[in-house]
């Protein structure tokens, strides 16, 4: 188990021993009812800020059960609690309902109405995973009330279950510490998607719940047997001259306990900032699945039959912009993402058909034709990895490598006129794509709205040690983009350098020379953020980029895998063929 895993499951644990701690005080505590209710009530409320609803629901119910079980333990076997001032109070004393607890009673109940309808417009899930736990850690807190407040046999077994635990707790966790391989990803249970169905019970959901009670008994001892023990906290009955030093060790130690949880909680209530992306004019999206016959109403249908009147309606629909109308506020929910997995791998489908359209072209040298089908797929690819999510971006970049090896395939035996518009719309595709911090940013900003206080604790877990982002988007996204665009700039830079030699009979001194004439500007390397790099060989020019390792090879070329996954080789057109 990797370390920031092992402190997501801390932070949880010693959260929960601190709202059952807390729950403990509660029932053994004889302060006004209401004050015991307010501050139980202030700690879960306060869940509510970092998107803990789950959790909130489930120890709504876990913390008066707790408080509950602690009174009914304490008179079980110490017969009797304790008042402010160290007297046995009157049994009809607790039990005494004033018109202002009334008034009280209707304040709580209308704060406690004010966070469920909160809640109930967050449509939260209720799941058996997360139910599990907070089972399992009200079940860990029994045993360590039990070992501390009972007597004789009682006292002893629970003190075994208690040890057993303890060590369990102590031998899997420094097995999952330093295991190379971990079997049991215990952090699913907080970040991974969760499940309602009690047909996915497993050998490893049941170790995971009960690895999380186990870790919490670590806490939960320090805090019971310092508060407990000596009754200083818990009951309100003031300390013992001989014994302050016992008080004041327990409330540092639940300082130092809290400080951490204070930080991560800070950290926790912050969301992900998200800049709107915004586009001018029309959106092409809609009539780009209406090619597909892939409507909202009708998401299965699909017309796989190529057919040259919709072929010549959807090349003239891409000549407008596009974006996919992804609306945070509106589709961050499991319904949407399910519903709109189909539409990007329907999109790839039809630029798979303009794709057998072009090769169709080509073979009946049709160039300047196959080279509009093949651009007609590129800029499908960028429509659709703009303004979407992930797999949006992975189709559309996908798409767009299909329609540019496509014009890869015929850029020597187009017309000039034809290469000159293909240079342009490839201009406008650069100058219009989406930059990909923008869709990273939508991506975590919908994991948090779907996963709430998990997907946060996962990122707090990484700030916290200092590790980089655990997003896997953040990690792959970047290459994958710099790929698409370095291919795009050579395209230009190919076309534009054939083009003067067309016109002058010789090849260009550098990429210079071909501005402002055949191409706007200079295309920069994405990957070294300097100019492609541009050579005069024995077969002609030659323009390249340095590909992922950023370094001039002198324009080694190798094939996909070697350019894609190894150092030393710079990127060509032909990369992607060899």
């Amino acid at each position: 188990m990797q370390a920031p895993q092992l402190l997501a499951i801390a932070v949880i644990s010693a959260a929960a021993a601190m709202l059952l701690l807390l729950a403990t005080w509660a029932g053994l505590s004889r302060r006004h009812w209401f004050v015991r209710a307010a501050v139980c009530s202030a700690a879960l409320i306060a869940l509510y800020p970092i998107r803990a609803f789950e959790p909130m629901i489930w120890f709504a119910a876990a913390v008066p059960l707790t408080a509950w079980l602690s009174r009914l333990t304490w008179k079980r076997f110490r017969g009797k609690t304790h008042s402010n001032d160290g007297s046995t109070p009157r049994h009809n004393a607790a039990w005494q309902f004033r018109m202002t607890d009334f008034f009280l009673a209707i304040l709580l109940a209308g704060v406690i109405s004010a966070l469920g309808a909160a809640l109930w417009q967050e449509q939260v899930g209720l799941y058996w995973r997360v139910g599990a736990v907070v089972l399992c850690f009200v079940v860990t807190h029994h045993l360590c009330l039990l070992a501390v407040v009972s007597k004789g046999t009682t006292r002893l077994l629970a003190a075994i279950v208690l040890g057993f635990w303890l060590a369990a707790s102590v031998a899997l966790y420094v097995w999952q510490l330093f295991a190379t391989e971990a079997t049991l990803v215990i952090v699913d249970f907080a970040v991974a998607q969760p499940t309602n169905s009690f047909g996915n019970l497993s050998v490893r959901a049941l170790v995971g719940n009960v690895l999380y009670g186990c870790f919490a008994v670590v806490v939960l001892v320090a805090f019971i047997v310092w508060n407990v023990l000596w009754l200083h906290i818990l009951t309100d009955k003031p300390a013992l001259p001989a014994k302050q030093w016992a008080h004041i060790v327990a409330v540092g130690a639940t300082f130092v306990a809290i400080a951490p949880l204070l930080v991560a909680y800070v950290r926790m209530t912050i969301p992900p900032q998200v800049d709107v992306q915004t586009y001018a004019g029309p959106n092409n999206y809609d009539e780009i699945l209406a090619a597909t016959r892939l409507t909202p109403t009708a998401a299965n249908a699909i017309d796989d039959t190529p057919s040259g009147a919709r072929y010549d309606r959807l090349l003239a629909v891409l000549e407008k912009p596009g974006y996919v109308p992804f609306n945070l506020d509106r589709d961050s929910n499991h319904e949407y993402i399910n519903s709109k997995f189909a539409e990007p791998q329907r999109i790839r489908s039809l630029a798979m058909n303009l794709g057998a359209e072009a090769e169709n072209a080509a073979a009946s040298e049709n160039y300047d034709e196959s080279a509009r089908y093949a651009l007609a797929s590129v800029q499908i690819g960028n429509s659709t990895s703009r303004g979407g999510l992930y797999i949006h971006f992975l189709v559309g970049t996908a798409i767009q490598g299909i329609g540019m090896s496509g014009i890869s395939d015929v850029r020597e035996d187009v017309s000039d006129g034809q290469a000159a518009w293909l240079i342009r719309q490839l201009e406008h595709i650069e100058q219009s794509r989406e930059p990909v911090e923008a869709m990273i940013a939508r991506e975590v900003a919908l994991s948090d709205r779907m996963y709430g206080w998990a997907h946060r604790l996962q990122l707090t877990s990484y700030w916290l040690l200092g590790r980089e982002d655990p997003e896997p988007v953040a990690s792959i996204v970047p290459g994958v983009e710099k790929r698409c665009a370095a291919i795009r700039r050579l395209l230009i830079a190919d076309l534009a350098i054939r083009r003067f030699q067309s016109k002058y009979g010789r090849a260009p001194l550098d990429l210079e020379e071909l501005t402002p004439e055949f191409m706007t500007s200079v295309p920069l390397d994405p990957f070294s953020g300097r100019p492609l790099v541009y050579a005069q060989s024995a077969d002609g020019p030659i323009v390249y980029s340095v590909g992922h390792d950023g370094r001039d090879d002198g324009g080694r070329f190798g094939t996909f895998n070697e350019v894609m996954f190894e150092d030393g080789f710079d990127l060509d057109l032909e990369s992607s063929i060899r």
